[in-house]
């Protein structure tokens, strides 16, 4: 009775589910025993921000889970963390000089994703407050999320199904939803 290994896919995801759908029987593949959590995190998520159809949401949500791992925190404290690094890199013109281990590590996550701190800071990191209904919509994307970021400003349930529901049907622009919300308001 031999146990069975198993593996993970840390990369190449779509091309071993192509390989299955063509019937493959084997596929070439690197086994490495010797990466830790962190870095299968890292290529992990450099594989899925290749990819045109990973979204924005979920691309935070993989950024905000490979620091969770990586600096043993939760997703809390690393928001906090991204806050004032971001704010540092802003105030800097981009030129920070972390001043701890953490924020240094923040640094180069974002140097190596090829991504600007500052922008995810004020762009992305919103999305994760956002209700449900409209990262739903966003997540599958349905709607883009300059559209999302205005209809999650609205705190009625009911309006903002409406909303995205008249964003998917109609094609209801970036414009007329902030001309609705200035009405609202």
């Amino acid at each position: 009775d031999s146990a069975r290994e198993t593996y993970e896919i840390i990369a190449g995801v779509q091309r071993f589910k192509a390989a299955k759908k063509a019937g493959l029987a084997t596929v070439p593949a690197i086994i490495r025993h010797d990466i830790s959590r962190t870095d299968a995190l890292k290529h992990a998520l450099v594989e899925h921000a290749a990819r045109r159809d990973l979204g924005v949401l979920e691309e935070t949500e993989a950024i905000i889970d490979l620091l969770c791992t990586m600096l043993s925190k939760s997703q809390k404290e690393i928001i906090s963390l991204l806050h004032r690094v971001g704010k540092r890199a802003y105030d800097a013109g981009n030129n920070v000089i972390p001043n701890s281990d953490d924020a240094q590590k923040v640094v180069e996550v974002f140097q190596s994703l090829g991504k600007h701190i500052g922008s995810f800071r004020s762009n992305a990191l919103p999305m994760l407050g956002w209700p449900d209904d409209v990262k739903n919509a966003v997540r599958q994307q349905q709607i883009a999320p300059s559209k999302g970021r205005i209809i999650a400003r609205f705190e009625d349930t009911a309006q903002r199904k409406q909303l995205i529901d008249q964003a998917i049907e109609d094609g209801t622009t970036v414009e007329e939803i902030r001309r609705i919300k200035r009405e609202h308001d």
